[in-house]
C-alpha cells in the first residue's frame, strides 16, 4: 500500500481513485470527460498528478481558467493556462466556465471508498472554441477594460465595478454611446452562451451585467493588465 495520500476525483455520478503513480486528465475527452457535446470545452482542460510529494490541478488548457475553493480551509485560487497548485485541502472544489455552461468537481485527499472510474469516450471532433476567438471593436474592448480596470489593477482582491457613469467619463464617452457599447458586448458574448449577461437571464439588472461580463472576461483572459493602455489611447 502506498504511503502517499490517495486521490479521489468526482464528477457527477462519476470518481476516479489515483495513488502517487497516476495521473488523471479532465475535459471534453481525456480520462474523465466532463461533456463531450460543448465545443467550447477543451478536450483535455486539466490534470492532477502526483510530484514533488503532494497531488497538484495543472491547467493543461489554452483560454479557460480553473477556479478552486476550500471551505475547511476558507481559500480561493485561479489557475490560469500553463500553471499548477498543490491541493493541500482535505476537499477542494474545481470550478471552470465553458459557454453557457458551468461545471464543479471535488477533489478528495483520502476520501471515501472508491467507485467505478469515468469510461472516456472517443474524443469529440471539431475546433475548440474559446472566449479568445470571439473578435472585438476597438471601442468594444475599451469599454470592457474601462469596466474591469479596478479588477486589472488589483488582481488579488474581488470583482469590483465602477458605475457606468465613471466608466463612461474615463473613456470620455457620453452615457448614451457607453450604453449602447455595452448592450452590443453583452449581446455579443450572449449569443456565445454566456449566462447572465441577457435581461432575461435570471432577471439581472444592469449592474449585475456590468459585474458579470467582467468577472467572465478577466477569468477567460479576454483581458489582461496588458490592455489597461487602451484607457490612454
Amino acid at each position: 500500500m502506498s504511503d502517499h495520500p490517495e486521490l479521489q476525483i468526482s464528477f457527477v455520478d462519476d470518481t476516479i481513485s489515483l495513488d502517487s503513480g497516476g495521473t488523471v486528465r479532465f475535459g471534453r475527452g481525456g480520462d474523465l470527460v466532463i461533456d463531450a457535446h460543448n465545443r467550447n470545452l477543451h478536450r483535455e482542460l486539466g490534470e492532477f498528478v502526483f510530484a514533488d510529494g503532494q497531488w497538484w490541478i495543472r491547467n493543461i488548457g489554452s483560454s479557460i481558467p480553473i477556479r478552486l475553493w476550500t471551505s475547511d480551509q476558507g481559500t480561493r485560487s485561479v489557475v490560469m493556462s500553463g500553471n499548477a497548485v498543490p491541493l493541500t485541502a482535505a476537499t477542494t472544489t474545481i470550478e471552470f466556465e465553458a459557454g453557457r455552461t458551468q461545471y464543479e468537481l471535488t477533489a478528495h485527499l483520502e476520501g471515501a471508498a472508491p467507485v467505478r472510474a469515468a469510461q472516456a469516450p472517443a474524443k469529440g471532433a471539431g475546433t475548440t472554441i474559446s472566449a479568445r476567438d470571439i473578435p472585438l471593436t476597438p471601442t468594444q474592448l475599451q469599454l470592457i477594460v474601462s469596466l474591469a480596470e479596478p479588477s486589472l489593477k488589483n488582481p488579488g482582491k474581488a470583482i469590483s465595478v465602477p458605475p457606468s457613469k465613471e466608466a463612461a467619463a474615463r473613456l470620455g464617452w457620453t452615457m448614451t454611446k457607453f450604453n449602447s457599447k455595452l448592450k452590443n458586448v453583452c449581446r455579443k458574448y450572449a449569443e456565445l452562451g454566456v449566462r447572465g449577461l441577457s435581461s432575461d437571464d435570471y432577471g439581472r439588472a444592469t449592474m449585475d451585467r456590468r459585474h458579470r461580463l467582467v468577472e467572465y472576461c478577466i477569468f477567460n483572459g479576454v483581458v489582461t493588465a496588458h490592455d489597461l493602455e487602451v484607457l490612454d489611447a
